[in-house]
This record gives C-alpha cells, structure tokens and sequence, in this order.
C-alpha cells in the first residue's frame, strides 16, 4: 500500500510533461518540503482557506493538487471512505482560483481536467494568452488548444471572453506588468496591436509561402500540400474532417479546422500558425470549396493586420489587388462567350482576422464581359 501511495503522489507531483520553466513538481514540492505528505500539505492549506486567509495563486494550486489525491482503493470499504479526498469535487474550482490569482498552470490543470467543451477551450486559451515569457509553457498550452475543437461560433464567443478576462486580470490585478501573448506594444501607425512574431504554431521563416508568380496567383506547392493536408473526408466519404498536417518550420503537426457549411453551402479549411511575410502578420491559411464540386475560388491567407495595410504591402509585392480590398478582376484573355485566364482577388476583415483571397481564374463570366 505504501509503494503504491508513494508512486501515486510521485506521479502526480513530479508531472514532468513538457518543459516549461515551472513545472507541476516545481510548484507544489516547496508546499511538501515545509509542511510533509500530501496529506498535511492539504490539511494546512484547507485550515488556511477555512480561515479566509489571504491565499496566492500558488497556494490554490497545491491546495487543488492536493485534494486531487487519493490513496489507491483497497479491499476495505471503511478505509476507502476514511482516506477519500474532503475536498476532490473541488478540484477543478481551485485550479482555476488559481489562475485567477495569478499562477496560470491552474488555468491549464483545470482545462486538461475538463478536457472538452467551452470551459475547457476557455482555460486554456486563458493559459495560453497568460504565459508571459514563458514560450514552452506558452506551447504547452497551445498544444492541449489544439486538441479541445469548439465549431467556429463557439471559439468567437470564447475568444471575445477570453479576451475581457484578460484585459481584468492585466489590469491592476494578479497579471499586471507580465507579459502576454495578446498585449504586445502596438506595431506602426495603423491602429492594431501585432501578435508576437513567434506565437501560434512558431513559425519564423515564411518564405515557403511565396507564390511562384504573385500577379498570377499561383501558389507554391508547399502552401498547397498544407491547405490540402489539412482536411480528410471519412471512411464513407460523406464529411471532411481536419487532420493534423505538417507545417514547415513549426515542430509538431497542426489540427486543420473544417466548418461546414456557411449560408452559402461553403465548407471552410484553416489550418493556424503565426509568423512573418512580406512584412505582414500571418495567422495561417484557409480554403472555401463546395464539398461535390469545389467550384469556389477562396483560396487565401488570413493576416493580423488593417485591409488597407495588407492590401498596400501585397500590391508593393506585385499583387493584383485594390486599395480597399474590393473584389478585383484581372482578366488576360477574352473570348467570345466571356472573360478567362486571369486572377480575382479580394481582401476582406472577418472575425478579427483580414483574409487574402488570391485565386487564378480561367472562365470569370458570360456576355459581355463586364
């Protein structure tokens, strides 16, 4: 019983996954040091929460940590019961208490707790915007995100939620004056405050992304294996699914995204990563398509920055586009029954994101041509 036990907490203080600069054990073995087992380390810390002693972040940690500790069940009925935890149904409540005292592993304990759902994307979208400079927490955080999918209208409602936390907690709370993934000094004049260069997905490098001819729209195969690597239909062929793709430069596979489909019969695939290009934020790529026909030309990169901004650093590289983002028909060739070869363009603001659609055309309209 007692190697069991030691096992047990062992396993459960010393949690060595990662390596980030504060791991599980670097937080709670302090609490053990002073005050012993688990046992008398949760009795101390419960005495103080009975108490209303001021408590830190770190000290809700442990305390959940703590009470999150059971002995392994044996034959005996009254012992199970003397040894379960007073405290084990409110374990997920004091991690997040102590995030929100300023230890932000409590956010992501409670979320990999949770495991699915808004609550859990939320806690660890929290973790994530909350890790200051600490990038291989920061990663950490990122990677449980990936595996905690919400459909679109939920992660913009969590996003937006998310984002009034952080503003509480950074103001003149337990996180003023620490960095964070989303409060980075605003970057030129247009008004928008720049991710970090490095963040989501960690690319740095983003030069696989040129396009082979810019005017032309004609995509590298790199961008093209990522945005058709992304997606997968299932074994019946009926529904596309995303699937992790590699993304040069970043070390793990990225979870592309599938939405399907929008008001107009769209489904969408995105796959998210963060670096620079040309100068611009680039937050990942996405593609429209009729699942029976494709038929769509919505191929593009979605950016941090302003439309107009995108759209006057892609026309310094040879883009055709417009100055306000509007559509934009190139047309090459014309022929009797209407335009063809050519590019159509546009640039568009949605959901806190520009979205650069640079699609080659050969058949663009009927008639007249216009």
């Amino acid at each position: 019983m007692r190697i069991l036990m030691a096992a047990a907490v062992a396993a459960l203080v010393l949690d060595a996954s990662g390596a980030s600069a504060r791991e599980f054990g670097d937080i709670t073995r302090p609490y053990t040091e002073k005050y012993g087992d688990w046992k008398k380390t949760r009795k101390a810390l419960r005495k103080m929460q009975k108490k209303d002693q001021p408590m830190s972040g770190d000290d809700w940690f442990v305390l959940a940590a703590m009470c999150n500790v059971e002995p392994p069940k044996g034959p005996s009925m009254i012992m199970n019961f003397a040894n379960r935890s007073p405290c084990k149904d409110d374990v997920v409540e004091y991690f997040v208490k102590a995030g929100m005292e300023g230890t932000p592993e409590g956010f992501y304990e409670a979320a990999k707790m949770i495991g699915s759902g808004d609550a859990a994307w939320l806690y660890a979208e929290l973790a994530y915007r909350l890790a200051g400079n600490d990038t291989a927490f920061e990663d950490k955080a990122f990677s449980l995100l990936e595996d905690i999918w919400l459909d679109p209208s939920s992660e913009t409602r969590m996003k937006a939620q998310a984002a009034g936390m952080v503003t509480q907690l950074t103001s003149d709370g337990p996180y003023d004056g620490r960095a964070s993934s989303t409060q980075t000094a605003p970057q030129g004049n247009d008004g928008y405050r720049s991710p970090p260069p490095i963040a989501r997905g960690g690319v740095g490098d983003l030069r696989w992304l040129d396009f082979t001819n810019p005017r032309r729209c004609q995509w590298s195969r790199q961008a093209a294996d990522v945005i058709s690597g992304s997606m997968r239909f299932d074994e019946r062929g009926d529904r596309p699914i995303g699937q992790r793709v590699r993304v040069p430069g970043v070390s793990q596979p990225v979870m592309g995204r599938v939405s399907r489909p929008d008001r107009d019969g769209i489904t969408w695939r995105s796959v998210d990563f963060r670096g620079q290009w040309n100068g611009l934020t680039v937050l990942g790529l996405t593609d429209g398509f009729f699942e029976r026909s494709h038929g769509v030309d919505a191929t593009g990169i979605r950016f941090a920055e302003p439309v107009e901004t995108v759209a006057r650093k892609l026309s310094a590289q040879g883009f055709v586009v417009n100055a306000d983002g509007s559509e934009r028909r190139q047309i090459d060739k014309r022929g009797q029954y209407g335009d063809f070869d050519g590019v159509l363009t546009r640039i568009e603001r949605k959901d806190g994101e520009t979205i650069f659609f640079c699609n080659e055309i050969f058949w663009a309209s009927y008639g007249d041509g216009t």
